[in-house]
């Protein structure tokens, strides 16, 4: 059975070349930057993957806290003078 691993898998030659073709056509087309095109295309995809590893702000949330029901000091009501009063 293979070890789970944590880093994100390579971005594939063909994802490479789709994405950098994708920069080349938004960057109007310009002749030889094919490197500089395939090299941040690469770089995009496996930042993307290591976002979307990331735990997400806020995913510690309790059912509570949606429910409207938190125990904290930030319930979801305004406090303070920063557009509480409404007319």
């Amino acid at each position: 059975m293979a070890k789970a691993d944590k880093t994100p898998a390579r971005p594939t030659q063909e994802e490479i070349a789709a994405r950098a073709y994708e920069i080349y056509i938004r960057e109007g087309r310009p002749v030889g930057r094919e490197k500089e095109h395939w090299m941040a295309a690469e770089a995009a995809l496996i930042k993307e993957r290591m976002m979307a590893q990331q735990p997400k702000k806020g995913s510690s949330i309790s059912k509570g806290d949606l429910a409207g029901k938190s125990t904290g000091s930030t319930s979801g009501k305004a406090t303070g003078s920063t557009g509480a009063r409404k007319r």
